[in-house]
């Protein structure tokens, strides 16, 4: 979004069509600019004539950063608006969007790959027959199908190899193994001229030992049509691992024989893999992403690293990686109502040029530390990339594989990871393993979870918009600590709150959705509820802080909203011109010399540093709060909400969003 003058009108409600469910304004009759509501903040500046809004929810860490520059470059018929999400420790904000159908246009997220497939099919697009599907690597594109449909893509991915210590290759004059015999050899040669581990993998989670095993025996058990179709009837509960899974234990117990894996591999802590390869150069290789030379970086590491592929086999086609996303891509299946034919096509246009090289690239920025699921994509050639080309080129990448379709799956992956662990104990056999998987799958599909009854607070008479969230979340604030005003952030994920509240009952786990705990951070008061003094200049101030105003940052907004207060923001006025009018709220004269005793969320009133847990730039130096609060979200707000019965938005004005001031 780039500041313009000219805009044009669209009526409030149907903004909500094919863009933001929800979140147009009640009052069908007043007409408002396109991205404008009465009750939300859709576009941070006027949309220009003649371009299509196009919304996008994206996440933290989940997208690229330059990704509204990459779309309107290539479409400047489009105004593309980026609205983060973000989910609280605990929560599931992305589940609530799920159940009410409530997302943007197009949504880029890492959360989508494991919501159930029937809630796919309901929120978005079937792209299966697309022809810019067929742009994408089959086995990647096997990880997002659901019953034969594709409803998300793939987005560029990370890579999971063997890193190795080139210093020490170097050093000693080893080559890098091209099969699998020369890596088991290359195991043995280190062992016996050196004190080194030959290599350092940890599978003290299961994750760890699923994603190394999965990609090094791929092409044996999991690789081609054949075996695709046996991974889905056994997530069904209706294969067995014996007699097809051995080639994996076989490779195993090589791995274990040449002294790759020991049985200290299972309880061997990330961080001290990490520490042995890059600053104390106890071991040769380890299982790591492309992350690598960035980690050995941050350890002061003075060796140079690179990566090489799984070798499977002896076949010079047995080379795999290990990929997975860093988000998915994927189409509000609203678009496909009547009405929404155009924003339909163009969506499907984008998403056409994003399954092209040209697109990817254009995401990847050239930074070399992603690959495309998109074939013939380049990848940026460095030294640490230089043995896995001829890999990702092969298209031998290798997504996440799921062995059971039960919805609580821990405990199977639970039992695989003992399983290869009592191999390397020698307390059990590879039949015995296998058997136990079988009969782990089957529990879990005969076995219907429990439900525990949600705890309930309050129900709502309507859907929230995040404005209107705020707002209610401010008075309960204001109420549940008994000061004379509250001030709560919307727009951001660390000591603000992203989420909203939807119609129906309100129970615990939706107030951990909206709550403002997103983030933990090395100071423990920190996005903890607090108390302090202020005069009503400075309540100005904070209040002035509203928007952001730098074009690089518009891809999000943030705005404090209040309880105790009438205030009327301008959000496309120029710089520094937003807030218009702040009365008490009864509309009279706000005094800015008074005090007033203020609740908030410690932490908002300062500018966070990028892993929002580094603190930095107070809007009012030396402000302090004088009392933390201690108890949780649901524990302080809890009670009120529980109080108040049946909630909808307030309507008594407290907060006006007045779309006629825009920049000139």
């Amino acid at each position: 979004m780039k500041h313009k003058k000219s805009i044009s009108l669209l009526l409030a409600a149907a903004l909500s069509v094919g863009a933001l469910s929800g979140c147009g304004a009640r009052d069908a009759k007043q007409d408002l600019p396109v991205g404008a509501a009465e009750n939300e903040i859709i576009a941070y500046q006027p949309v220009e004539d003649g371009k299509m809004l196009i919304t996008i929810r994206a996440e933290y860490n989940g997208m690229p950063e330059n990704l509204e520059e990459v779309i309107e470059t290539k479409f400047p018929d489009v105004d593309i608006v980026i609205r983060l999400h973000a989910s609280p420790n605990g929560g599931d904000e992305i589940g609530a969007c799920l159940e009410h159908q409530d997302f943007e246009d197009m949504v880029f997220s890492w959360g989508i790959s494991t919501a159930d497939g029937e809630r796919l099919a309901d929120n978005f697009a079937d792209l299966s027959s697309k022809g810019f599907v067929s742009n994408y690597y089959t086995s990647v594109l096997n990880s997002c199908a659901y019953n034969g449909r594709l409803y998300f893509l793939p987005g560029p991915s990370k890579i999971q190899g063997l890193v190795y210590d080139q210093t020490l290759f170097e050093e000693h004059g080893w080559q890098v193994p091209a099969s699998l015999d020369e890596y088991l050899a290359l195991c043995k040669t280190i062992q016996e001229e050196t004190d080194l581990l030959p290599a350092d993998f940890t599978f003290k989670w299961a994750s760890g030992l699923s994603v190394v095993l999965n990609t090094w025996a791929y092409g044996e058990v999991l690789a081609g049509d054949a075996n695709y179709q046996w991974l889905q009837k056994y997530a069904a509960g209706e294969e067995s691992m014996i007699g097809h899974m051995e080639p994996m234990f076989e490779l195993f117990q090589k791995l274990l024989d040449a002294g790759a894996i020991t049985e200290g591999t299972f309880t061997r802590e990330p961080g001290n893999r990490s520490k042995a390869l890059y600053s104390e150069h106890t071991t040769a290789m380890t299982s790591e992403t492309q992350m690598a030379p960035i980690y050995a970086q941050k350890l002061n590491s003075d060796h140079q690293y690179a990566m090489m592929p799984f070798w499977g086999g002896n076949d010079p086609d047995s080379d795999y990686l290990g990929v997975e996303s860093t988000y998915n891509i994927a189409v509000n299946k609203a678009l496909e109502a009547e009405g929404s034919e155009e924003k339909y096509d163009k969506v499907m246009e984008i998403m056409a040029w994003l399954s092209t090289p040209e697109g990817q690239l254009a995401m990847i920025d050239g930074m070399g530390m992603t690959i495309s699921s998109v074939k013939d994509v380049p990848m940026v050639s460095t030294d640490f990339t230089r043995n896995i080309e001829a890999t990702i080129a092969k298209g031998h990448l290798v997504p996440k594989t799921y062995y059971t379709r039960a919805s609580d799956s821990k405990a199977f992956y639970e039992t695989f990871q003992q399983g290869f662990w009592n191999i390397a104990k020698g307390t059990q056999t590879p039949e015995e393993v296998m058997r136990d998987c079988d009969a782990k799958v089957l529990e879990l599909l005969q076995t219907t979870p429990e439900e525990k009854p949600a705890a309930l607070y309050t129900a709502a008479a309507e859907d929230f918009s995040r404005l209107e969230t705020g707002l209610y979340i401010a008075d309960a604030l204001r109420r549940a600590t008994d000061t004379d005003l509250s001030i709560i952030l919307v727009g951001k994920a660390d000591c603000g709150t992203l989420a909203r509240i939807y119609q129906g009952d309100v129970t615990e786990i939706d107030l951990i959705n909206i709550g403002l705990n997103t983030f933990d951070a090395e100071d423990p008061d920190y996005n903890k509820f607090a108390v302090t003094t202020m005069t009503g200049a400075q309540i100005m101030e904070i209040l002035r802080y509203s928007f952001e105003d730098d074009p690089a940052q518009q891809r999000s907004f943030t705005c404090f909203v209040t309880s105790g207060l009438k205030v009327e923001y301008a959000p496309w006025a120029a710089s520094g011109e937003h807030l218009v009018k702040v009365t008490n709220d009864d509309g009279s004269e706000f005094d800015l010399n008074k005090t007033y005793s203020v609740s908030y969320c410690n932490g908002s009133f300062t500018t966070p540093g990028s892993s929002g847990t580094e603190i930095t730039d107070p809007i009012i130096p030396g402000l302090e709060p004088e009392k933390i609060y201690q108890e949780t979200f649901v524990e302080l707000l809890g009670p009120v909400m529980r109080a108040d019965g049946e909630i909808k938005p307030f309507t008594d004005g407290r907060l006006v969003l007045n779309w006629d001031v825009v920049e000139e």
